[in-house]
């Protein structure tokens, strides 16, 4: 008989300790208060130890880990009601007011023409409502609409966001099963799906916050999953669903081989004009309060630039590196960057350091494109994102800490790539 290795019981005994512990943490993340950002800190760091000590265990067992693990903590994040944002409240209006036969894009949610949809959740007052920007148009695309439509009118529908929270969950876990096909599909380890799965980023906005970027994660998981068989047409409806569920996996699009731009590119821009259309009837303007939601947060945008350059040419030195990111991955320059998945990440990713955003729930794509294959290095973003949405928690600015949180993660974010891309060039040498 030979003799047990040593990790025989050591990496198994990490990875449930690891998952034991987020499943903890994961309930106190709610109630942490002022530690709620160490909390979450501590979550990222248990991740880190559980899924790699996942990754090293044999496929059928890890691949179960995974996915029963992602299970019990969205369970988990259905305990509490969403606190990180408001979100969740517009969601349930929209699929209100389009399940009435009303345009979202219409009204704002005070307007007299929709009293007779209030209710005392919504509208505590009667009048005033409770939701974000409540004086303004939504900003959520077509298919976003359609879906808060569809669980407005589920049973339980209208029970003040817990249908929300519990299609979201599900919606997470159907996501690490479509990772682990995509994995399959195009030759890559299956057990990267514990990087989705476990991710704290996933627990703390699928199931607990209710975003909708969960969805907009799932149908770009599908695209890709399109686009390693090149099934074109199939990955650019996808990319165009996606996109209307958030705008940002537009920007995932390009990360296809530029042959199947015209038809995926074409199917894209079909589906989302679609969408649209039922919408546009009456001359609605369905842009909502969009372009004021833009302007509104182009305030707080660039910050990495901002402590190197006068603020007038921000915009223009950030769009212009932008542009430059774009080009430099869709045009395969950078060999290291050989797969869609990797170079969807690069682009995402890319885009958000440099915008430098406050919410965490916009990473939710990035970390499913982590799933696939990209750089573990993209996580860190994402994890810096809470640093900054907990800054008035810490006392700290929100410039200062987008400073800190985003700079130390671009630059692991860039060694970490100009490490792979050295290597790249060498084997090719």
């Amino acid at each position: 008989m030979s003799p047990r290795r040593p990790d025989g019981l050591l990496v198994p005994a990490l990875a449930w300790v690891a998952l034991a512990v987020l499943l903890v943490l994961a309930q106190q993340g709610w109630a942490g208060g002022a530690w709620r950002p160490v909390v979450v800190a501590a979550m990222f760091a248990a991740f880190a130890v559980g899924a790699r000590a996942v990754a090293e265990l044999p496929q059928r067992r890890a691949l179960r880990a995974a996915v029963l693990g992602g299970l019990g903590l969205q369970l988990i994040a259905l305990r509490v009601r969403p606190w990180s944002t408001d979100d969740y409240l517009r969601y349930v209006w929209d699929g209100r007011v389009l399940l009435s036969g009303v345009n979202p894009y219409r009204y704002p949610p005070g307007d007299a023409a929709l009293a007779g949809l209030r209710d005392q959740w919504l509208f505590p007052d009667g009048v005033t409502p409770a939701l974000n920007h409540p004086t303004a148009r939504t900003i959520y695309p077509p298919v976003a609409q359609y879906f808060f439509a569809a669980v407005e009118a589920l049973p339980g529908g209208d029970g003040q966001g817990r249908v929300l929270q519990v299609c979201f969950a599900v919606i997470a876990v159907l996501t690490t099963l479509l990772l682990v096909r995509a994995c399959r599909a195009a030759g890559i380890d299956p057990r990267r799906v514990v990087w989705w799965a476990w991710c704290p980023t996933v627990i703390l906005e699928a199931g607990g916050n209710a975003h909708i970027d969960t969805l907009a994660a799932l149908l770009l998981v599908a695209a890709m999953l399109a686009a390693t068989k090149e099934r074109w047409l199939a990955s650019g409806v996808l990319i165009g669903l996606a996109t209307g569920t958030k705008l940002t996996p537009a920007l995932a699009g390009l990360a296809l081989p530029p042959r199947a731009w015209l038809r995926a590119g074409g199917a894209a821009v079909l589906v989302l004009a679609l969408s649209y259309l039922p919408f546009l009837l009456g001359g609605v303007d369905v842009t909502g309060y969009l372009l004021g939601y833009a302007d509104e947060e182009s305030r707080d945008r660039w910050d990495l630039l901002r402590p190197l350059l006068p603020d007038a040419i921000v915009p223009v030195v950030g769009m212009a590196l932008l542009i430059g990111l774009i080009a430099a991955v869709a045009s395969s320059r950078l060999r290291s960057l050989t797969r869609a998945p990797e170079r969807a990440a690069a682009i995402v990713g890319g885009t958000w350091l440099l915008l430098t955003p406050a919410y965490p729930w916009y990473f939710l794509p990035l970390v499913a494109l982590v799933g696939l294959g990209a750089s573990r290095v993209w996580l860190l973003p994402g994890a810096a994102a809470y640093l900054v949405y907990a800054a008035a928690a810490l006392g700290h600015s929100y410039t200062l800490t987008r400073v800190i949180g985003y700079g130390l993660a671009a630059v692991m974010v860039i060694g970490t790539l100009a490490a792979a891309e050295r290597r790249a060039r060498r084997d090719c040498r």
